[in-house]
């Protein structure tokens, strides 16, 4: 089985593709539709992968990225924050998240490839195969 990836989204189709791109290149795919199910999910599986919307309900993808904070300690994993208020959220929010370690932020609309590629490179760049055998 592949690596393990958290999908968070309250938007069905961006979690219908993503899921659809992830599960086809190998990885085991999980799914949540807002911040504080992500956030569960997260504490119970530990991901290799957390990729989460900004805008969900219940608790935004900054607020999500705060509380893995401590997890994080625990299981190193990559976090991807997507956000379709790119002009919207502040330049300062989006330098936070990526001035974090394993944590980027990519802008919606994003090419579902792009989003692969950037996971595939970090587990290139931290020695980790992206599959397990």
């Amino acid at each position: 089985m592949g690596k393990k990836i958290l999908l968070a989204d309250d938007e069905p189709s961006v979690l219908r593709v993503l899921n659809l791109k992830f599960k086809n290149a190998g990885f085991e795919v999980l799914t949540a539709s807002d911040g504080m199910e992500a956030l569960e999910i997260i504490k119970k599986e530990l991901p290799d992968v957390v990729i989460s919307d900004n805008r969900m309900p219940k608790m935004t993808g900054i607020d999500l990225c705060v509380a893995c904070e401590k997890i994080r300690e625990k299981k190193k994993f990559l976090f991807i924050m997507l956000s379709s208020y790119a002009s919207v959220t502040s330049k300062l929010d989006r330098e936070w998240v990526n001035s974090l370690p394993d944590t980027t932020f990519i802008p919606k609309p994003f090419s579902p490839r792009n989003i692969l590629k950037t996971v595939e490179n970090y587990f290139e760049e931290n020695g980790k195969e992206a599959l397990v055998s």
